[in-house]
């Protein structure tokens, strides 16, 4: 006899799971097979800058943290589909604020643009701008770099897993 709470239909499942559980599982389950004749470094880091956004959020306390994994997770895919990003995202849904993050078209209050160009300046050693940004954030740089070994070693396991 199932317990209390069981899943028993698919609708239940994606009640449990909740739609941003269900975008997540959709997007890593499908990154692989975009990713087809592509460098296994170019998966990982698409991996490392979705966790990485994804803890800049949790760390800021902003609740864009769904958002903030999606921004780091197509932050590559013009790479991974040979497009130019601005190409590559017209085919995809993410909403307006994801993409204007991702092209560099939102604003400077807007959170997921910041912690996109944190990670992008902390990625590229621009420690200037990552001070800057953790601030506007709410972040700080001590807790950046644990989130980012975090990234690093949630991507690399997860790599391992799905075979990428």
């Amino acid at each position: 006899m199932p317990s209390r709470g069981a899943i028993r239909s698919i609708d239940n499942a994606l009640t449990a799971l909740g739609e941003d559980n269900i975008r997540r599982w959709a997007t890593l389950a499908t990154l692989p097979k975009l990713a087809t004749n592509k460098p296994g470094e170019l998966v990982k880091l698409a991996l490392v800058r979705a966790r990485f956004c994804e803890r800049l959020a949790e760390q800021s306390h902003n609740e864009n943290s769904n958002e903030a994994f999606l921004v780091g997770m197509f932050s590559l895919l013009g790479a991974l589909i040979d497009q130019p990003l601005e190409e590559a995202l017209r085919g995809v849904d993410l909403g307006r604020d994801i993409t204007e993050a991702l092209l560099g078209n939102g604003p400077a209050e807007d959170f997921l643009t910041r912690v996109y160009r944190l990670t992008r300046c902390y990625e590229a050693g621009d420690w200037e701008a990552v001070e800057r940004f953790s601030q506007r954030c709410g972040t700080s740089t001590a807790a950046i770099g644990e989130a980012y070994l975090d990234a690093t070693a949630w991507a690399q396991r997860l790599v391992n897993t799905l075979g990428a």
